[in-house]
């Protein structure tokens, strides 16, 4: 049992046949039941078991499909998950030190309010973006031109600009 080849063998069992948040439950209580003799050697057989659904999650959470995570990401998410099931079992993955731990525990792993400012429909956008494109005048034509191009140039630069309120 040293080699903990029947434990990496169950985590990649139950996820034939079970969820990956399942799975992960079944690491944090295979390691609060002391069960694991190299928990980091069962982390790094089955991580990828282990998070097979964590982008998925966090693209239904965020309501953004085209979402992608890193790999370290993903794993990093599927540790705070860990984590908070050892918590909840007066445990913690300190107590393995050669385990990974989360960075930034607690912590969203991403920025809502870019997020939130993210959802919305490309389509929509196009739309509205040619309605008020029509209306624009000369003027205005010509500032929003040159901010395209401090943009799109990666040059910079400090835009001042004045109007009534909905101009």
């Amino acid at each position: 049992m040293d080699d903990d080849k029947e434990f990496i063998e169950a985590i990649k069992d139950a996820s034939l046949c079970s969820s990956a948040t399942n799975a992960r439950k079944l690491f944090a209580r295979m390691l609060v039941s002391r069960s694991i003799s190299q928990p980091h050697v069962v982390w790094e057989a089955t991580w990828e078991y282990l998070t097979e659904d964590i982008l998925y999650k966090k693209r239904r959470e965020t309501g953004r499909p085209d979402m992608n995570l890193t790999i370290e990401q993903i794993k990093n998410i599927a540790l705070t998950e860990i984590e908070n099931h050892l918590l909840s079992n007066g445990r913690s993955l300190k107590k393995w030190p050669l385990m990974p731990k989360p960075e930034d525990f607690g912590c969203y792993n991403g920025n809502r309010l870019i997020d939130d400012e993210l959802k919305y429909g490309v389509e929509d956008q196009l739309k509205e973006n040619e309605r008020l494109m029509a209306m624009i005048t000369d003027e205005q034509i010509g500032v929003y031109n040159q901010i395209l191009n401090a943009v799109l140039n990666d040059s910079g630069g400090v835009f001042f600009l004045s109007g009534y309120g909905g101009t």
